[in-house]
């Protein structure tokens, strides 16, 4: 072999890695760094300032002393969203039962309650959904079971933990009180 054919075969190996190393480093580039701005005006207008006002309060049971502080921040939420480009990032049914729960009255009775907070769990899986389809585009790690058990964010502790783990949880609890 030539001097000039071993130059040429480095020459082409380093091409070769430096094309490797650009596509991985493209590929695994933040996508914060290019992110869409209809994404972000979504992220500052509608999930950020909601954060503590909805975000930590979703699926949780509505009743006579949260009432007022839920539904008013929902209120706020949907004359932001209403009529705007902020619609457009938010699916149907998060905009159906965000309007479906903001035109309803403030329940009085124990059957408006029940109606009101299947509404609101309705409304609480598909506003997750968004915020984490949103999270996703924009590099953001999606929010998980952890996140809803570590805020509580379930209506009856007993029907989520069996709706996490599955039947085997229950089995083995009942394994243990009843043949230990």
């Amino acid at each position: 072999m030539k001097h000039t054919e071993i130059t040429a075969y480095i020459t082409l190996g380093i091409s070769f890695i430096n094309i490797v190393v650009s596509i991985y480093i493209a590929i695994n580039q933040p996508k914060a760094t290019r992110i869409n701005p209809i994404l972000e005006s979504q992220l500052n207008k509608i999930f950020v300032p909601f954060q503590n006002s909805i975000n930590k309060k979703l699926f949780k049971q509505v009743n006579e002393d949260t009432i007022t502080e839920i539904h008013s921040a929902l209120t706020k939420l949907y004359n932001e969203v209403k009529d705007t480009e902020l619609e457009f990032g938010l699916s149907f049914y998060t905009v159906y039962y965000l309007k479906e729960i903001v035109e309803s009255n403030i329940p009085v009775s124990k059957k408006q309650f029940k109606t009101y907070n299947k509404k609101y769990r309705q409304f609480s899986n598909s506003y997750l959904k968004d915020l984490n389809k949103l999270r996703g585009k924009i590099g953001l790690p999606k929010y998980r079971e952890d996140y809803r058990i570590t805020f509580g964010l379930y209506p009856n502790k007993i029907n989520e933990t069996l709706r996490i783990y599955g039947i085997g949880f229950l089995l083995a609890v009942l394994y243990l009180i009843f043949l230990k």
